[in-house]
């Protein structure tokens, strides 16, 4: 695919289906992306688009009045209302380039940081593991790939503010809350050790270390993006908590029912050290190690059992438990999904 006239990688699936149309994918393409931005469109209109979103804006916009005359439209854009001519994929490049600042010299991952299955689709093409495949098989190959690391992506088009564009053609806005810090931790362990169990399944054996040292530059990217995460809505969520507490009126309170309330203010008064999260990171690690070896269901629920144990500070109230298990049903549905589609593959 072309962007802003640089040719980018967005898969092999892609690249096929660009080289059989015989023009241009984002052209290809062009009715798939005007329904993607369409359901984009309010969360587009909500953003603070960065200096350099807005300098584009203005740079089309110009172009658009100067290059095509008495209105014409610039067909290699979208017109937005009151927005002048934005191509969404420029800017979220734009953007990204921004926030790796440089790191990607060191750091594939920073080419692709919310698409970073791309990075492990393009190795295994320049090894061969495509060849002789049909289109539907990389396709559903790819699109296991992307679901891997689909919490991490999205992970960091949050923490950065990049935005999320899944360049298979799918806009992923939400709604999707965002993730504690353990799940993030719990994220991550799960991808990792998906990757590191589809490789040994499914490569060749002459693949495999290169895939390898990939996953672990994989791993090692996002453990400093999630070092530093903090969930923008959990220092207000304790605000809350807390001012509920210090008043003793969950039935005055504007939360309801009034066990939100309740737990919100339980939830405000855990407080994690470095250290905690460090023992926690490394129990889940460790359960992942286990699960990848033996695929015992059981270890999956090991794993919920050592997260509510973590968040909820040991406590034994059933329905306090079930409340922060429901914050982060989004997390572990994704997880069980994601493992289920493994091992049919594999």
């Amino acid at each position: 695919m072309k962007i802003a006239g640089t040719e980018y990688f967005t898969g092999v699936y892609n690249r096929r289906i660009e080289a059989k149309l015989g023009i241009n994918l984002k052209k290809s393409y062009d009715k798939e992306i005007e329904k993607i931005l369409e359901r984009g469109q309010k969360v587009v209109d909500s953003l603070l688009l960065s200096d350099e979103g807005k300098k584009l804006s203005a740079e089309k916009a110009q172009k658009g009045t100067v290059g095509n005359g008495e209105g014409k439209k610039d067909h290699g854009s979208i017109d937005f209302p009151e927005s002048g001519k934005i191509d969404m994929y420029e800017i979220l490049l734009r953007q990204q380039k921004e926030v790796a600042a440089g790191r990607e010299a060191t750091d594939e991952f920073w080419e692709n940081p919310t698409n970073q299955w791309l990075n492990f689709t393009k190795y295994l093409d320049q090894h061969g593991f495509y060849e002789n495949r049909s289109d539907e098989d990389v396709k559903k190959f790819e699109n296991l790939l992307s679901e891997i690391t689909n919490g991490m992506d999205f992970l960091t088009g949050l923490q950065f503010n990049t935005g999320f564009i899944d360049v298979r053609g799918s806009f992923h806005s939400g709604p999707r809350p965002y993730m504690s810090k353990a799940e993030a931790i719990t994220s991550l362990e799960s991808s990792t050790n998906a990757l590191s169990y589809l490789a040994e399944k499914l490569l060749p054996d002459d693949q495999k270390e290169g895939f390898s040292k990939l996953i672990d530059l994989y791993k090692s990217h996002n453990e400093k993006i999630i070092e530093d995460y903090k969930n923008p809505f959990e220092g207000m969520e304790r605000a809350i908590g807390l001012s509920i507490e210090k008043r003793k009126d969950y039935f005055g309170s504007s939360l309801k029912p009034v066990e939100e309330a309740k737990y919100q203010s339980m939830k405000a008064k855990i407080t994690k050290t470095d250290k905690a999260y460090k023992d926690y990171w490394k129990a889940i690690s460790e359960e992942f190690r286990r699960y990848n070896e033996s695929q015992d269901d059981t270890i999956l629920k090991s794993v919920k059992e050592i997260y509510l144990n973590f968040v909820t500070d040991n406590t034994k109230d059933v329905n306090f438990r079930n409340y922060m298990m429901k914050k982060a049903k989004s997390t572990f549905s994704h997880i069980e999904h994601c493992w289920k589609r493994i091992l049919e593959k594999a």
